[in-house]
């Protein structure tokens, strides 16, 4: 159990081993996570912070998210526009310990979908497109897993309902009102779209949940719906273990074909048989990861666009006066382009075969190239300097594509900036070691 002691703000000081034991108990396979420098450097940094809530606009893996979950004193909220980095938020942030069961992770590995399907013979026909990268039995692995995750936990109804469910939580949270009823009421354009779509999909929209002013009441609504939110919990847990289990089993192999496994050393051999192919169901078995309970605070996880979410927490007049955000943007560079490397798990898990056509594609290219991700750069700190937030932590290391002088000079513009570093090795590759500087770069009012 993690034990806590008080600091000078009168906060939670949480033992910093204990959370890491916690922390390392959960398999975070993603580039730039920073998991390994949260004890040493990110965590002296954020406890000298007073603060209640904590806003990861970038969450990738959420370590440094479940580093504040873990506290038990912040509101956490995490945004990615990464589908499998919001899952993965959703499963160790938003969800309240909702897990899966021995039995369900037997049905999903074990259950023979019928050949005939239409949906498995559409899953089938995607695997196809990946015939260099996996082998014949692989492919049908992996459209087996996908159906009988599909058909164990269907939540399209439920799905429809998170944003507004998320934008009220936000709104609650900024309000400081965790229980009673909502005193604000959403803009009309949300509670049009709310209402809307609660009729076309048979959401149990009615009477019962307006007011007397013909207003929706969503503290009502929300609790009539917090009992169905299990199945998406597990539907995101069981993506959440399939992404997990594809990156461990395929690290930097994007291009690497599979015939070819046998004479590369391979990064992944261990989960190899003696036939060069993927053991899924043992890399599933071992990626199986802990969830944590919420201890009665609405943690909330958003799949948006960095800009846009921004957007609209200024649109909704969001009280940041108690707010940390914390900001760790793509660096620039290939490695950088992370709808480029995760291409197939967020295929994979989407269901649309080629990146170009996802609905964010546009979007993810924000920050790939120099000149895009100047404008872009600007444009957020325009919007966080207008939120006003009571502090702001940007993540930056010296492989970034601005130097850490010219980033300063940015943010000087409107903020006075203290700046702390860290030397760091890394594993670039396998038996490939670099060594770098990470900096956190805190914003104070001027």
């Amino acid at each position: 159990m993690i034990q806590s002691q008080l600091n000078l703000h009168g906060k939670k000081i949480v033992d910093i081993n204990d959370i890491m034991n916690t922390i390392n108990m959960v398999p975070m396979n993603y580039v730039g996570n920073k998991k390994k420098l949260i004890k040493d450097f990110i965590h002296p940094v954020m406890n000298d912070m007073d603060y209640d809530i904590f806003i990861d606009l970038f969450a990738g893996s959420s370590s440094v998210s479940l580093y504040n979950k873990l506290r038990n004193d912040k509101i956490v909220i995490t945004n990615d526009l990464l589908v499998s980095s919001y899952i993965s938020s959703v499963v160790l942030i938003e969800n309240n310990g909702v897990d899966i069961s021995s039995e369900e992770i037997d049905y999903i590995l074990n259950t023979q979908p019928d050949s005939k399907d239409t949906k498995y013979r559409v899953l089938m026909n995607f695997m196809a497109k990946y015939d260099n990268l996996f082998t014949k039995n692989e492919q049908v692995k992996l459209a087996t897993y996908k159906y009988n995750i599909d058909t164990l936990f269907d939540t399209r109804n439920e799905k429809l309902f998170i944003f507004y469910y998320n934008i009220t939580n936000i709104i609650k949270n900024a309000c400081r009102i965790m229980n009673g009823s909502i005193k604000y009421t959403p803009p009309i354009d949300i509670r049009k779209r709310f209402v809307d779509r609660c009729v076309k999909y048979n959401m149990c929209y009615s009477k019962t949940y307006l007011n007397s002013n013909n207003e929706i009441n969503f503290e009502k609504l929300i609790q009539s719906y917090c009992n169905k939110f299990n199945t998406f919990y597990k539907k995101c847990y069981a993506l959440g273990l399939m992404t997990i289990a594809i990156k461990r089993s395929t690290p930097y192999s994007r291009g690497l074909k599979w015939i070819d496994r046998k004479n590369t050393k391979y990064a992944a051999a261990s989960y190899l048989n003696s036939d060069y192919e993927i053991d899924f169901d043992r890399v599933i078995k071992q990626s199986i990861y802990p969830v944590f309970s919420n201890n009665n605070t609405n943690h909330i996880s958003f799949n948006m666009d960095a800009i846009d979410f921004l957007s609209l927490l200024s649109n909704l007049n969001v009280d940041m006066s108690n707010t940390l955000i914390y900001i760790d943007p793509p660096y620039g560079g290939d490695n950088s382009d992370y709808l480029d490397l995760y291409s197939f798990i967020e295929s994979y898990i989407t269901g649309v075969p080629f990146i170009k056509d996802l609905p964010y594609y546009e979007k993810m290219q924000r920050f790939t190239s120099y000149d895009r991700y100047i404008y872009n750069f600007n444009i957020m700190l325009k919007l966080l300097h207008k939120l006003k937030p009571k502090h702001i932590i940007f993540s930056f290391n010296n492989s970034s594509f601005i130097g850490i002088k010219s980033i300063k000079k940015m943010l000087s513009h409107y903020w006075n900036v203290e700046i702390h570093d860290t030397c760091y090795n890394y594993n670039f590759r396998k038996n490939d070691n670099r060594s770098g500087i990470e900096y956190l770069m805190v914003t104070h009012q001027h």
